[in-house]
């Protein structure tokens, strides 16, 4: 019969496998005003078919939808991060990024590259631009005018 050793310390070296997981609800620790709030809500009313129906194959289910992919670069460009591998880095470390990832691994910087490159290409990028310009006048949140531009005489 084994006793089992109750002056067993997890901090020695010969412990390095050991780590202490709690769950952790990313939701509570993202305060209401955020901006990747206001990014979900603006979003989620989006159609994304074209842009689905650039892929030849959607990625597995532990990988970023395209949808996702689109928040993330979204939110990158509303901070001021251009950079694939900066972007990289956020989704690893930014807790706003692992939010809109719902837990699944970050894109590696090429996987941005070629997103951005290759999937954000005029006939994707337009219909989701005017949709939302589209909700933002249904919505009233913006008022539209029309300027008139007059080449100086």
């Amino acid at each position: 019969m084994q006793t089992l050793n109750h002056n067993t310390h997890y901090d020695t070296k010969e412990s390095k496998n050991f780590q202490l997981s709690l769950p952790m609800n990313v939701d509570d620790l993202i305060g209401a005003d955020e901006s990747d709030r206001t990014l979900i809500e603006i979003t989620e009313r989006l159609d994304y078919q074209k842009l689905n129906a650039s892929y030849k194959r959607l990625p597995k289910g532990d990988q970023a939808t395209p949808k996702q992919m689109f928040q993330l670069v979204i939110l990158g460009f509303m901070l001021g991060i251009y950079s694939t591998r900066k972007l990289e880095s956020a989704c690893r470390h930014d807790l706003r990024f692992i939010y809109l990832l719902h837990s699944k691994p970050a894109p590696d910087h090429n996987r941005f590259y070629r997103f951005i490159k290759f999937r954000l290409q005029g006939e994707v990028l337009e219909p989701l631009f005017y949709q939302r310009v589209h909700d933002l006048k249904e919505t009233e949140r913006f008022r539209f005018q029309i300027f008139l531009w007059r080449e100086p005489k």
